[in-house]
């Protein structure tokens, strides 16, 4: 053989050989070298969602139970599984990797395929859909995700916007990117094509065709502190008078890591004429419009829209800020509940730490006995308080150890939700459940209790005699305890053994009375005002009340007088606190 036809057949064989070698790379016959994420200095995503509660996050999750399913082998063939949907035998397709993967991270994609066909038909090319094939079909996969994931870019050359667990769709095939890059720093994919592929993990991103469609699950968070956005949303507090707006600042650090509830002041209703100290202690009217209320001012709960001043409801700041230890990476949900059991409203936030840990910030209500001097707000004397001011406050760690509540252990927040579906029970049960709390949290020693129907509604008020000295009347509305009345009866009112005298009460009415004063005097609950308050006749035979709302003698007299009708029987307030505990424990069980 000539030298010329030996180097012909040398360069043919090359050339097959080349080529030979190029396409046996090119469809990773021969296998590609892998790198991780770190050489390229990519950060790795992880999700905030945890959809299975198995403590791994979603991306994570859907990326491990892909490789989980390949690692079988499946063969290329597909069948119709009239039984299941998803396949469970030896054999699969493409669409069974996303499939079998997102089911074993919390997302059943034939139930979700499903629904959404039902709702955007005109949407799918289907003529009668079938939840047991539809989502096994690549096209059928791409209208799903559009609608409900979250579409990113189609540029393999942006590899950062690559991530482990994002879903890639070519026209007639799909897959899930890896945690594996090649040495460009381009993902490789996990997929099984045909029954001839090389692997189940392999580098094709660049190679297998045009891309149609590269999905991220949607991250299921309200607020991300990455985003630099506000978040706001609307809350039901009782205590704030209902609809309330929660703001979570773009920048918590900017705001000496605070969130904010706030009153909208279109929520106010119509201004009001309202009674302003004068620093003599007199009183003058000023007509208030919502308008003029300033941000840290103080409104009542009440649903007259009214600024009260100086009186024993329960108050709220127009803008009530709280602290935040350790400010969440991001929030995924927010439950406004009773986590603590003392019926006052609290807020528990889910989210993830700096450490993209899963956990819980615990925020209780609380009402302050009294705050101080109220020299914020512009209308407010230095000599008069505001009572019984209410607010939120963060558990710390510490708390919540104290507690036996674990900040980390996520899952309570679906008990915390089932108990609030659960709370929407019978109001006396609620009623006896906020008593008992009270009782249990109340001087054991020296208090008295009596449950009386003072209103006529058919469920009993609490009434505490405390110290000997003071009587409260508490009552249960609104989804909360609320003390409508707390008073001081001294000596006069108490017998030897400090038990009381010299009042009455009228079942039903909404009425004491008060034998000790010598004039006519009453100490009756006004439903509109929502508070107990005295009506008298004084010395100087004009007709008063202790009221800051009331100031028409004309009203004060007809209240005293209508109250003068009734039938009345002793007061008595002497059930010691062990013996009120067991009544109200027996309740609940009956």
């Amino acid at each position: 053989m000539s030298k010329t036809k030996k180097r012909i057949i040398f360069i043919i064989v090359s050339v097959i050989v080349g080529v030979g070698i190029y396409f046996a790379y090119r469809y990773n016959y021969i296998p590609h070298r892998k790198f991780d994420a770190d050489k390229f200095n990519i950060s790795t995503i992880k999700s905030h969602t945890d959809a299975d509660t198995d403590g791994i996050d979603d991306y994570t999750d859907i990326l491990k139970s892909a490789k989980k399913y390949v690692a079988t082998k499946p063969k290329y063939k597909s069948k119709y599984y009239s039984d299941t949907g998803y396949s469970y035998d030896e054999y699969g397709v493409c669409t069974d990797v996303v499939a079998t993967a997102l089911k074993n991270s919390g997302y059943d994609l034939m139930e979700l395929v499903n629904a959404d066909v039902e709702a955007n038909p005109k949407d799918y090319d289907i003529d009668e859909p079938d939840k047991y094939i539809d989502f096994r079909r690549v096209k059928n996969l791409k209208v799903y995700f559009k609608h409900t994931a979250t579409e990113l870019t189609k540029d393999i050359n942006d590899y950062k916007s690559w991530q482990p667990g994002d879903i890639v769709i070519w026209e007639k095939h799909i897959g899930l990117i890896s945690d594996s890059r090649n040495s460009k720093g381009q993902p490789f994919v996990i997929h099984n094509a045909n029954p001839i592929q090389a692997s189940y993990e392999e580098d094709i991103l660049s190679t297998y065709g045009k891309i149609v469609g590269h999905y991220r699950i949607t991250d299921e968070f309200l607020w991300n502190i990455e985003d630099k956005k506000d978040y706001k949303t609307k809350l039901n507090i009782p205590e704030m008078g209902g609809e309330v707006e929660l703001v979570i600042p773009d920048n918590p650090k900017e705001h000496n890591w605070n969130f904010y509830l706030k009153k909208d002041k279109d929520n106010l209703g119509k201004g009001k004429t309202i009674k302003l100290p004068k620093e003599d202690d007199d009183f003058v009217d000023k007509y208030m419009s919502p308008n003029d209320f300033g941000e840290y001012d103080y409104l009542c709960d009440t649903n007259l829209g009214i600024a009260k001043v100086g009186d024993n409801k329960n108050f709220y700041s127009l803008t009530q800020e709280f602290f935040v230890y350790e400010t969440p990476k991001a929030i995924s949900e927010i439950e406004v509940c009773d986590f603590n059991y003392d019926n006052i409203t609290d807020i528990v936030i889910l989210g993830a730490d700096e450490n993209d840990q899963k956990r819980l910030w615990y925020f209780a209500g609380y009402i302050y006995d009294d705050f101080g001097q109220g020299n914020e707000a512009e209308y407010m004397k230095d000599a008069l308080a505001v009572h019984n001011l209410y607010g939120v406050e963060a558990l710390t760690d510490h708390e919540a150890e104290e507690n036996d509540i674990d900040l980390y252990n996520y899952e309570a927040i679906e008990d915390i939700r089932k108990e609030e579906n659960n709370n929407q029970n019978d109001l006396k049960e609620k009623m006896l459940q906020a008593y008992l709390c009270l009782v249990n949290r109340l001087d054991s020693v020296h208090s008295k209790y009596a449950l009386i129907d003072f209103d006529g509604d058919e469920y009993p008020e609490l009434f505490v005699d405390d110290f000997y000295e003071c009587i409260a009347i508490y009552t249960y509305g609104s989804g909360r305890l609320e003390q409508i009345y707390y008073g001081f009866f001294g000596d006069d009112y108490r017998d030897s053994n400090g038990h009381l005298k010299g009042l009455e009460y009228s079942p039903g009415n909404n009425s004491i009375k008060d034998n000790v004063n010598t004039n006519k005097s009453f100490y009756c609950l006004v439903p509109e005002y929502g508070e107990v308050s005295n009506f008298f006749i004084h010395t100087d035979g004009l007709y008063h009340s202790n009221t800051q709302l009331i100031d028409d003698e004309s009203v004060i007299k007809d209240v005293v007088e209508k109250c003068d009708t009734y039938d009345y029987e002793s007061l008595k307030i002497d059930q010691p606190n062990y013996e009120m505990r067991k009544e109200l424990e027996r309740a609940l069980k009956d």
